[in-house]
């Protein structure tokens, strides 16, 4: 594939991370002929996975044959974490979990929404206490995924939000503004439909098998699809 090596390298680095997740134990040849990559691209993939705290190498706890008991890879669930947060009609939720989705940290408080700097400001400062719990166990927070109630642009533009009255708000700046006044600025925040970011979650860590299509339903002040 050609076109920016950078991002086809972090293209090829979450497909080796998929198949890890939904099959522990594989090695890195099993991976080469499931991905089509170079047995020496993925030597090099999985060493900075490895460094980088996605993937973990054991050696077989059998081995037929004498010689170095061979290497196999899973996910490391100790070094990484995930933080969410979902701006609701009446509620602010902020979680985290690692790459394998078990839930790490988990706060639901019960809202009224003014103005939207107003909630922005008390949602991130939940945020900073979960980043800062995740730092504390000695995990290093990816990024802030943020699900709003309404309408929201590619850029993360809330278009509208009718059962709050927010309309036309660059949302990840303003968010990012909050965070770095809680000395959290170091966090990627992405910004989406909280249908969409259901959707998502569902795809990435859901029980279900369904892998090309899927129709995620929100339902509650509003009927939402993602």
């Amino acid at each position: 594939m050609s076109g920016d090596q950078g991002l086809l390298k972090r293209i090829n680095r979450m497909a080796i991370v998929r198949y890890v997740r939904a099959r522990p134990g594989l090695a890195r040849g099993e991976l080469a002929q499931l991905t089509g990559l170079a047995d020496s691209t993925v030597s090099v993939l999985v060493k900075g996975l490895i460094e980088d705290g996605w993937l973990r190498a054991h050696a077989l706890a059998e081995s037929r044959g004498a010689g170095r008991r061979p290497q196999v890879l899973s996910t490391d669930t100790t070094r990484l974490a995930l933080l969410g947060a979902e701006v609701g009609v009446d509620y602010i939720a902020v979680a985290a979990c690692n790459i394998q989705g078990d839930l790490l940290f988990s706060r639901v408080e019960n809202y009224r929404h003014e103005g939207v700097e107003r909630s922005v400001r008390d949602m991130a400062s939940i945020v900073a206490e979960a980043r800062a719990r995740m730092v504390g166990e000695g995990r290093l927070p990816l990024g802030l995924g943020v699900g709003l109630p309404g309408m929201v642009e590619l850029d993360g533009t809330l278009r509208l939000a009718p059962n709050l009255g927010w309309r036309d708000v660059s949302m990840p700046p303003l968010i990012t503004s909050a965070l770095q006044r809680l000395g959290c600025g170091d966090l990627p925040v992405f910004v989406l439909n909280d249908a969409n970011a259901g959707a998502l979650s569902e795809h990435v860590f859901g029980a279900s098998d369904a892998t090309q299509s899927m129709v995620f339903l929100s339902l509650g002040f509003g009927i939402g699809a993602g």
